[in-house]
């Protein structure tokens, strides 16, 4: 770890998740980005969409290791 970290500065968000690859997701999520974003059309390249299974948000700047989670799971019993 570098000597000049300020640990109560640290903020970011992992995830885990796997490629959406159904073609309809595919389509609908380049649509919608281009709809928003319509300069990146003159960029070659893929719009890729990623079906979200796990999210953790560190945020030391409510508090030193002030943690939040989500899975998909919870979601599911929360309509359940």
């Amino acid at each position: 770890m570098p000597d000049n970290l300020n640990m109560l500065a640290i903020r970011g968000i992992q995830f885990w998740g796997y490629l959406a690859n159904e073609i309809a997701v595919q389509h609908h999520a380049t649509v919608e980005y281009h709809k928003r974003i319509p300069l990146a059309l003159a960029i070659n390249g893929d719009v890729l969409t990623v079906q979200l299974e796990t999210i953790k948000m560190t945020d030391n700047t409510i508090g030193l290791g002030k943690k939040i989670s989500w899975q998909r799971e919870d979601l599911y019993e929360a309509v359940s």
